[in-house]
């Protein structure tokens, strides 16, 4: 069996990389509401952001930590819930005037399956020898 190599990325790009993963669920999010009701307005997707917040905490807490990139499988998550949601609401829409509840789906189930990716992401990465160092990448990660 091999040894792999490890390899150390400097924090600013991993917080980088975090933060895309973030953004490209807010930028799904925002494709998903306009596939589905064209005239959306900024303001209503601006309230389907903040809904949002509730299953990405936990990506944005892992963005900030000591390895961000734990938060990109958090937010990889959370974009296969909003794809559910999509199926389940517009996609294959029930009869006109029933409640739509698929995003209770996203919020709970989005938010259980990002902080268990989010917390198992670090014991991984450390296993297949990814860590997060200093600024310039040459600068191991801190010990303590």
């Amino acid at each position: 069996m091999s040894r792999l190599t490890p390899r150390c990325i400097p924090r600013a790009v991993a917080r980088r990389w975090a933060l895309a993963s973030v953004a490209a669920c807010l930028a799904l999010e925002a494709a998903v509401a306009f596939a589905c009701d064209p005239a959306l307005d900024l303001a209503t997707l601006a309230i389907r952001w903040s809904f949002l917040l509730i299953p990405l905490s936990p990506a944005l807490i892992a963005a900030g930590s000591r390895n961000p990139l734990c938060a990109i499988p958090a937010a990889a998550s959370v974009a296969g819930w909003i794809v559910f949601a999509l199926q389940a609401e517009c996609l294959r829409a029930g009869p006109a005037g029933t409640a739509a509840t698929a995003y209770y789906a996203v919020w709970f189930y989005g938010f259980i399956s990002a902080a268990l990716l989010a917390l198992l992401a670090g014991p991984v990465l450390r296993a297949v020898g990814v860590r997060v160092g200093g600024r310039d990448g040459n600068t191991p990660p801190s010990q303590a």
